[in-house]
């Protein structure tokens, strides 16, 4: 419920053009000043924030005028005024809600990272609009992003945000973290995902974060961390069937259906898909089933459970002067829960349970001559990880994030040196953030994150264990709910793959891949200056700076 007093002051000048909205925005809860609360006026796609002590002030010319005024931890307001050159005073009293982490979606502001580093937001409509067919496409198109493949639908593709990944064979170890809705998806003896179980057609958001080192998220997030957020939100029951073809002989077919019943909201989606390729061996197949089942009551508690099946079936066309005869296929499953629920007024709790499950098989083709054959190579492939943070709102000017997470790998692959026969690694991660809010505009983050992995080759080989603290710190100004201005220095830290370490592989067109077991881990320390400058909705600037220095980065050497 919100409280709000509506005071007129005419001027006594009758021929004044314009006039002025002023006033305070308050907790309803204890009646304290919220700092930082953005005011945006729809009309003239303008606004302002409050200063520390709740205040705000915009010259608006004559004419009537929707206000709305939003701030974390509190429900949203909206109200019609009129101003006829005179000041009008708005004093409006925000009620607190329960914030779910999902909801901190303001454009430019990353949910996961409580707004204050370097993120674009990439919405479904703009997504639709690219008319892309596969999410690797779609990333190749963001600004800051490169994503290296043979093919859209191929099996390896090498991803870097800001020069962050080199290129090897495979898309082996890339340092940007990829996740969807929230979890890893990255394969144990590679670090890469597998590109054709990603649901695109699913896909709702995308956010980039583009700076290194994340403070939530530890392990391979050195060159950013892109969060792929799918439909579970969707409140429309409904069911879309899609049909599609094209050159190649490529065909593609999806059935989506959505039902709401009461608090449970239950959803499926399915994919077939197949082409014949651009040149010889480009072919591709890929099967994928999604569905999830979600419950929220009135008491803001959300759980959520969610599963993908993909089969995909892939030819490798290797280069142009040395074409490749290998093949691929796998079976991918990922199995989701999570539950969000309130403590007490201002606290609340997540918990994330995650399976990953990968069965991959290189094989030639039926045609391939003896001098090319190379045989079979499996790869099962599995991780099971858990993840809890807590969100704090309690204060007007502070929130506060923490949590932990851990994990546990096993890889049991052909291409590994054949003396560790199941290679394995245990890693657990703890981190601390919070934003501070000083007023007209301003804001500072601060974060400390621990991580440490403990490696097994097996067969009583000698155990590994790597472990860094990682501090973070930024300043950042806002200006009508965006970021504008960012100062930050972040420290990160990323353990060895297994493939680094174990890897002894030839492949089909004679290179050597082997891992050294000797490796250190890498680290990275990063500053960033950017400003943005938000002219409309419609098309804005930016500009930013950053150095990024590594340590102990690891590559393959031919």
């Amino acid at each position: 419920m919100f409280r709000r007093s509506l005071i007129t002051l005419p001027f006594i000048l009758s021929f004044t053009f314009g006039g002025a909205l002023t006033g305070t925005v308050k907790n309803n809860a204890n009646g304290k000043s919220i700092p930082n609360a953005n005011i945006y006026i729809v009309e003239i796609k303008q606004g302002t924030v409050t200063d520390p002590y709740g205040f705000f002030e915009i010259d608006l010319p004559n004419g009537s005028y929707t206000i709305q005024i939003t701030n974390i931890g509190f429900k949203p307001y909206s109200s019609e005024i009129a101003v006829a050159g005179q000041l009008v005073e708005l004093n409006v009293e925000l009620e607190p809600t329960i914030l779910e982490f999902g909801e901190i979606s303001v454009e430019g502001l990353f949910t996961t990272r409580l707004g204050y580093e370097s993120v674009d937001v990439l919405s479904g409509e703009k997504i639709k609009s690219m008319e892309k067919e596969s999410v690797s496409s779609v990333l190749r198109m963001l600004p800051g992003v490169d994503v290296q493949f043979a093919h859209p639908n191929g099996r390896n593709a090498n991803l870097s945000i800001r020069g962050s990944s080199d290129y090897k064979p495979g898309g082996y170890n890339n340092r940007v973290l990829l996740l969807l809705d929230g979890f890893p998806i990255q394969i144990p003896n590679s670090g890469a995902p597998d590109w054709n179980s990603l649901p695109l057609e699913s896909i709702q958001r995308i956010e980039v974060d583009n700076s290194p080192a994340s403070a939530q998220y530890g392990h391979n997030s050195m060159g950013g961390v892109i969060n792929l957020i799918t439909d579970y939100n969707g409140k429309d029951q409904s069911t879309k069937i899609k049909l599609g073809g094209g050159t190649f002989t490529t065909a593609q077919t999806s059935l989506t259906h959505h039902v709401q019943k009461g608090n449970w909201t239950l959803g499926v989606n399915g994919m077939a898909r197949t082409s014949e390729g651009h040149r010889f061996n480009a072919d591709d197949q890929t099967n994928r089933i999604r569905s999830y089942l979600k419950y929220a009551d009135q008491k803001g508690r959300t759980y959520r459970l969610s599963h993908i099946l993909s089969y995909s079936d892939n030819g490798h066309p290797g280069f142009d002067i040395t074409p490749s005869f290998r093949r691929s296929e796998r079976t991918s499953h990922y199995l989701q829960g999570h539950g969000f629920y309130p403590i007490s007024a201002g606290v609340s709790m997540s918990h994330s349970l995650f399976l990953n499950k990968f069965d991959t098989r290189y094989y030639d083709k039926d045609d391939v001559p003896d001098k090319k054959s190379v045989g079979e190579r499996l790869y099962d492939d599995i991780t099971v990880g858990l993840r809890s943070e807590m969100l704090i709102t309690r204060w007007e000017r502070w929130i506060i994030m923490a949590g932990s997470d851990l994990d546990f790998s096993r890889s049991k692959v052909t291409v590994f040196n054949p003396i560790y026969e199941s290679p394995s690694q245990f890693s657990f991660g703890s981190f601390i953030q919070s934003k501070y809010f000083i007023g007209n505009g301003w804001s500072m983050g601060s974060g400390l994150r621990y991580d440490i992995r403990k490696v097994d080759p097996s067969n009583n080989f000698k155990k590994r264990e790597y472990a860094n603290w990682s501090p973070k710190i930024n300043l950042m100004y806002t200006m009508k709910g965006k970021r504008a201005f960012t100062l930050a220095y972040s420290e990160g830290f990323r353990a060895p793959s297994l493939s680094e370490l174990y890897l002894k592989h030839t492949s089909s067109y004679g290179l050597t891949q082997q891992g050294n077991p000797n490796v250190l881990p890498e680290r990275v320390r990063a500053m960033e200056i950017s400003y943005e400058h938000p002219h409309s909705e419609s098309w804005f600037w930016s500009i930013a700076t950053f150095v990024n220095k590594y340590e102990n980065m690891i590559d393959f050497v031919y």
